[in-house]
């Protein structure tokens, strides 16, 4: 009793500021409706910047009850909050700075709260100043917890059901997205048996040095690479996953571009693979289609995104061919006449074998012609790009 009433005398003679300190006691709101409104009260004790307060530190922080006496407390000697309300009902969070850095608080939330829960709360701090003598601040707030009115109970049911419902369409959403996942990842598993199996054939026709390659993808895919980074493609499409976390699960095999017009660029490694038929099928696999640039903001996005690139492949594979009609560049994915963008004297046919469009490096990223089955080499390395549409 005494201990409330020299807590009292205090909330009447310290204010809510005094220099150097800053003490608040809030509750979101003075008037609660019995069990269907929650109640929350903070207690907040701030030491100001200043430098003759640098070495005052906080002792403790409580919030007392007119009735039911000390609710909260958290102090120097004891760091974890302690309380002796029931923790199914209440929810009580708090920490203690000792010095400017950050505010020290004590929040307890009441879920339901009953009448009980009315009257007058105190909220206080103990401190020791820079002149290592002990100071008290506090802070009062009367709580009137009522009982609820007919119309009251009736908004909340409504809330209730409205929030209900809500969650069941948002329950039904997500069990169609998973079960959605889970049929890409079915269909995603029967297409890499199916390129396994192209591949196997093609080892069996490559040269050693292409065989040795085939090994390499052979190896991605046995560690799930492609399957993953067709997965997040999808994730990508379905679920706004961030274009970082695209780029982490599809490396080594892929640098995924930022977003342009909807689109996202996939960049291969250049180990990966140096046919351009079989680069056409790894796109497919991945959900869209070796790149067919139809502008010319399309095209410069594409060539700032390549000269971002940290060691990128010399030259890399776009959609674009003329291996039907020698001449006659089309997109291999649409079959639409290709939109061009060469660099200055290309297409020049050198090996006279030449019917594959690439982005070249030495042209400054501009557009080149070159074997569509290059023979790999100390001096050139190739790659190729997807293009996948949201």
């Amino acid at each position: 009793m005494k201990l409330l009433l020299a807590f009292v005398l205090c909330v009447l003679t310290c204010q809510l500021s005094v220099s150097g300190f800053t003490l608040q006691f809030t509750g979101n709101s003075e008037v609660i409706k019995e069990l269907i409104e929650p109640l929350t009260l903070k207690c907040s004790f701030q030491i100001l910047d200043d430098q003759e307060m640098e070495k005052s530190t906080t002792q403790s922080i409580y919030i007392f009850h007119e009735t039911k006496g000390f609710i909260a407390t958290l102090s120097k000697d004891q760091p974890l909050v302690t309380t002796n309300l029931e923790i199914n009902s209440t929810s009580v969070e708090g920490e203690l700075y000792y010095n400017v850095s950050k505010d020290s608080y004590l929040q307890i939330t009441w879920q339901n709260p009953t009448s009980s829960e009315s009257g007058k709360y105190f909220c206080g701090a103990h401190v020791q100043n820079s002149k290592e003598k002990s100071e008290s601040f506090g802070r009062m707030l009367t709580i009137t917890v009522e009982r609820p009115t007919f119309d009251d109970l009736l908004k909340n049911v409504v809330g209730i059901k409205k929030q209900t419902e809500e969650n069941r369409k948002r329950l039904q959403s997500n069990e169609q997205r998973i079960k959605s996942i889970e049929e890409n990842f079915r269909s995603n598993l029967i297409d890499l048996n199916i390129f396994k199996d192209k591949l196997i054939k093609f080892e069996e026709g490559s040269s050693n040095s292409q065989t040795e390659w085939m090994r390499e993808i052979y190896k991605d895919m046995n560690n799930q690479v492609l399957k993953n980074a067709n997965t997040q493609v999808f994730l990508w499409q379905h679920l706004n996953v961030t274009n970082s976390t695209l780029s982490a699960l599809t490396n080594p095999l892929f640098l995924a571009s930022t977003r342009y017009n909807g689109t996202l660029y996939l960049l291969s490694n250049a180990r990966l693979i140096n046919n351009s038929l079989l680069a056409q099928e790894i796109c497919e696999l991945l959900g869209g289609y070796l790149v067919e640039v139809n502008t010319r903001n399309e095209f410069d996005f594409l060539r700032n995104f390549l000269k971002s690139v940290k060691s990128p492949p010399e030259s890399v594979y776009t959609g674009g061919t003329d291996e039907d009609h020698e001449g006659y560049w089309i997109n291999r994915f649409s079959q639409t006449p290709m939109k061009t963008f060469w660099a200055s004297h290309q297409p020049d046919d050198g090996s006279l074998a030449q019917h594959c469009q690439t982005f070249w490096q030495k042209y400054d990223w501009y557009m080149d012609d070159l074997e569509c089955v290059h023979k790999p080499n100390s001096d050139s390395t190739v790659g190729f790009m997807c293009e996948i549409q949201k």
